[in-house]
């Protein structure tokens, strides 16, 4: 068997490092695609959460907001989130329902989905309003690091249109 002419490797090398470059420039390019798509999936869903017509919270797993919308502001007295984040989630709810809010909390972590509860919110007038929430975990990695939640106002009741 004899070996190929320095020449010929030589091209074969050549060949084969443009091949190479060529397939990373087109890696690059469909990962510049990929992080376009999702930097506007999450706009859209941002936009979509932000004007829900629900109230959508979002806590860590020791039960701060850390997020809320105009929605779950409104539902309980306020006119900005603002008002929301940093707090924990029992500052809002009946002290009547804080018992049963920890149990149906925990539920979600090893049961499914049984569709929303009935607690009284509390504003921050003191004003019992009876509100549906629903539940579920936020996973990373498997683990549960914190839980989504969507409010609505039952019963007739309608979210404050002006909060003070």
């Amino acid at each position: 068997m004899t070996a190929a002419p320095a020449s010929t490797a030589a091209h074969s090398l050549k060949t084969e490092k443009k091949g190479d470059e060529n397939e990373f420039k087109k890696i690059k390019a469909e990962k510049r695609k990929l992080e376009k798509q999702l930097k506007e999936q999450k706009e859209r869903f941002s936009e979509f959460v932000t004007h829900l017509a629900y109230g959508y919270a979002e806590m860590n797993k020791d039960g701060i907001i850390t997020y809320a919308n105009r929605m779950c502001a409104r539902i309980v007295g306020y006119r900005s989130s603002r008002n929301l984040v940093g707090r924990h989630f029992i500052d809002f709810l009946d002290k009547k329902d804080w018992e049963r809010a920890f149990r149906d909390l925990a539920k979600t972590v090893t049961e499914p989905n049984d569709g929303p509860r009935q607690y009284n919110a509390i504003t921050k007038n003191g004003i019992p309003v009876p509100v549906e929430v629903n539940t579920l975990p936020i996973k990373e990695n498997g683990e549960i690091t914190g839980f989504h939640t969507t409010i609505n106002t039952c019963n007739g009741h309608k979210a404050a249109r002006n909060p003070g």
